[in-house]
């Protein structure tokens, strides 16, 4: 028997008629949903179909091999690196018995965070952490951080945190589905794990929201639009007021809820090279020399990684990158980044920016392994709007995208690949692939 996520999900949340909403020739993704791009789609669905598969009933079958943990200072003795047919693998009775307060999946996630990637690909807890984000009961609920858009900061009764986007409104202006697709991050496509993991939930706006918490900015600016119940919340002002307000369908707010990343790890804010301005100079000149000569660049070697946010940022059509995170661990020189704040992505499937590009177009270097993955995702057996939409399909939310975006996604994916394959034909691999700028 194959447990999707989608199953284990209570059926009043499959069955309360929440999902996102849709326009004809449009989706709003709900707002933060956006998330399905760049760190799971990729694998995500195998750890729905195999995660918690059984054979004979006891026996796993597929289940990726348990990793040693650090739980409150003392080594969970589980079996690492070990074939799944090897008699030595713990049962997931075994695994699934530790007691809660012992092992609890935000734990394993918190274990399992690097500075090169948020998760580890083959981490079989991720299912049930994404189902306890989904189903587990709010403790306290607060404003994060008052910065241009409304986040709540969740507290779960089992000692999890996570970062959540409400849904705002939707209207279509000019075939533009203005959402506030401002999402933490997004599960994706292209294996780089440089998101939390993030699901789509339904918040009782009485239950779980104003009996859970003892915050002004969301208790003292209550109102009623239409019949319903709503918040203007804390944020800054031209986003959080009377004529944005954050509003229930009857009594339910549908909400994007991202794992919170473990308060030891240290992020710092960089600026992207390539943001909007009022200028936008990038657009008429070439700066590639000169981002490189910058030497906070130079010293965390963050210049391949443009390339990637470049190609992600195509993809969704998030023409509003600013900043992104870098972070390290144990202050170690070695640097990650993270993507939190995605802009208003998936706006318009018939819209495609190819100035989004312009990190590529302008500087011919990139991964190897980027170009792979972006090669594999073009084949007709792994396209990326199949993975994509199978990703999809397994969170409580779905339908999160209408059947337009997915071949918005491929028609830009050859964009990239073609605007790649023209810096490959005039310099040569030697010259554009690169692991090291």
């Amino acid at each position: 028997m194959v447990v999707s996520l989608n199953q284990m999900i209570p059926a009043p949340l499959r069955m309360c008629g929440f999902r996102s909403f849709r326009t004809k020739a449009f989706a709003f993704v709900s707002t933060g949903i956006a998330f399905c791009l760049v760190t799971f789609a990729f694998e995500l669905s195998e750890h729905y179909r195999t995660g918690y598969t059984l054979k004979g009933g006891n026996r796993p079958v597929n289940v990726p091999a348990v990793r040693g943990i650090e739980v409150n200072n003392s080594l969970v003795n589980l079996v690492t690196n070990v074939k799944p047919w090897d008699d030595n693998v713990p049962l997931i009775e075994e695994v699934t018995s530790l007691k809660r307060e012992t092992l609890p999946t935000w734990h394993q996630y918190s274990s399992d965070f690097s500075v090169m990637e948020l998760y580890h690909p083959n981490s079989s807890y991720l299912p049930k952490l994404l189902h306890d984000l989904a189903v587990v009961e709010v403790r306290n609920i607060s404003t994060y951080n008052k910065e241009s858009q409304f986040k709540f900061l969740i507290e779960f009764i089992d000692g999890n945190k996570a970062i959540s986007k409400p849904m705002r409104y939707i209207s279509v202006s000019c075939g533009r589905v203005w959402g506030f697709l401002r999402g933490k991050g997004r599960y994706g496509i292209f294996d780089f794990r440089k998101v939390p993991p993030c699901i789509g939930r339904v918040l009782n706006f009485t239950g779980d929201i104003i009996q859970k918490t003892n915050d002004p900015d969301i208790l003292n600016t209550q109102r009623t639009k239409g019949g319903q119940k709503c918040i203007i919340g804390g944020c800054r002002n031209d986003f959080c007021s009377e004529k944005r307000l954050t509003c229930a369908k009857g009594e339910f707010l549908e909400v994007s809820v991202c794992q919170k990343i473990p308060e030891s790890i240290k992020m710092r804010q960089v600026k992207y090279p390539w943001a909007p301005s009022v200028h936008d100079s990038w657009k008429h000149t070439n700066i590639c020399k000169n981002v490189t000569k910058d030497p906070i660049v130079r010293k965390h070697d963050l210049f391949l990684n443009f390339m990637e946010i470049a190609v992600f940022d195509h993809l969704i059509l998030n023409y509003d990158r600013h900043h992104f995170k870098t972070i390290f661990v144990n202050k170690t020189k070695e640097i990650g980044y993270a993507l939190f704040d995605n802009g208003k992505g998936f706006g318009n499937p018939h819209k495609d920016e190819i100035s989004l590009l312009a990190p590529i177009k302008q500087c011919c270097r990139f991964r190897k392994s980027l170009y792979q993955k972006v090669l594999t995702l073009t084949n007709e057996d792994s396209k990326l709007s199949s993975r994509m939409r199978e990703s999809l399909s397994q969170d409580p939310l779905d339908p999160v995208l209408t059947d337009a975006f997915y071949p918005a996604l491929d028609r830009r994916l050859a964009q990239v690949l073609s605007e790649m394959n023209k810096c490959l034909e005039k310099f040569g691999e030697s010259k554009v692939f690169s692991e090291k700028w």
